[in-house]
């Protein structure tokens, strides 16, 4: 059958048709088309009411306290500074008495050698 045309002559001739008539077709049919570009943003309609008045208003709230910063970082610093130096102190002191009874055995056993 030398009519039948394959699947890519067919699209090629869609292209082709579609290509020729697309400047006609799209005046034609852009005045009943949806326009699909942007859409518009529209402001959010804010009302008039009053949150607080909703609620029966925060008058009666006490107002939060005032932080001084820097002293909260320095007492804290100090805390840490403290806590810190007792275990490093405790830590040293262990220590220091482990080295002090292993040498005051080893110098009991030199005696003892010494003697014996």
């Amino acid at each position: 059958m030398p009519d039948e045309l394959s699947v890519h002559d067919g699209a090629r001739h869609v292209a082709v048709f579609c290509s020729e008539r697309v400047d006609s077709v799209s005046a034609l049919l852009s005045r009943y088309l949806k326009d699909f570009g942007e859409p518009a943003v529209a402001a959010p309609v804010v009302d008039a009411d009053d949150f607080a008045n909703d609620f029966g208003g925060f008058a009666d709230l006490a107002s939060e306290p005032v932080v001084d910063l820097e002293a909260e970082r320095h007492n804290a610093h100090a805390e840490g500074y403290a806590e810190a130096t007792a275990v490093l102190t405790e830590k040293y002191e262990l220590e220091a008495q482990t080295v002090a009874f292993v040498h005051q055995r080893e110098v009991f056993r030199e005696l003892l050698h010494v003697i014996g």
